[in-house]
């Protein structure tokens, strides 16, 4: 654990990831030390290139409990990284799983900002239109998380409309 932590801290980030895989496939650790490796394993990840096949891994090396938790994390870890497609894969993960409202507002808005980023117009009214849905819906009257939802879903369209004020495109219009 502690040498794939130096790896990552050398730059060899690869290796790091590799060392903390084969870590987690061993079936005896405790299970909060499985859970905080996987968390490292997902800041690893973060940081290099991602794959199916590599969610996949971390889906599958994280105990039950802590699997959304990791995954969220990720996408947060690849979007700050500037891996903004990859984030969308691993937030598309997530809508299979069953959110909680909180956390179905934070992974839409959180698409939306993304396609925003990718400067994908046409798919960003799609996210755009999916999330005014899901901050009207019944539940999501009363709730702080869709209050602050609501305000970034604002935010970005602003952000957007600024960019575009000289020339708005029909996508904004």
């Amino acid at each position: 654990f502690r040498l794939a932590w130096v790896h990552f801290n050398l730059g060899q980030t690869k290796l790091a990831e590799r060392e903390l895989v084969q870590l987690l496939q061993i079936s005896t650790l405790e299970s909060s030390f499985r859970e905080e490796a996987a968390h490292d394993l997902a800041t690893f990840m973060g940081v290099n290139d991602i794959t199916d096949s590599s969610v996949a891994t971390l889906t599958r090396l994280t105990p039950e409990n802590s699997r959304q938790k990791n995954l969220v994390y990720l996408a947060l870890e690849l979007d700050r990284t500037a891996k903004k497609k990859s984030a969308l894969k691993v937030w598309a993960l997530l809508g299979g799983m069953n959110l909680s409202l909180e956390d179905q507002v934070e992974r839409q808005i959180n698409i939306t900002r993304i396609e925003y980023d990718l400067h994908r117009h046409g798919q960003l009214l799609v996210e755009i239109d999916n999330s005014i849905k899901l901050l009207k819906s019944a539940p999501c009257r009363d709730n702080e998380e869709c209050v602050v939802g609501n305000q970034d879903l604002r935010r970005i369209i602003t952000d957007w409309a600024k960019a575009e004020e000289r020339m708005p495109s029909r996508a904004l219009i």
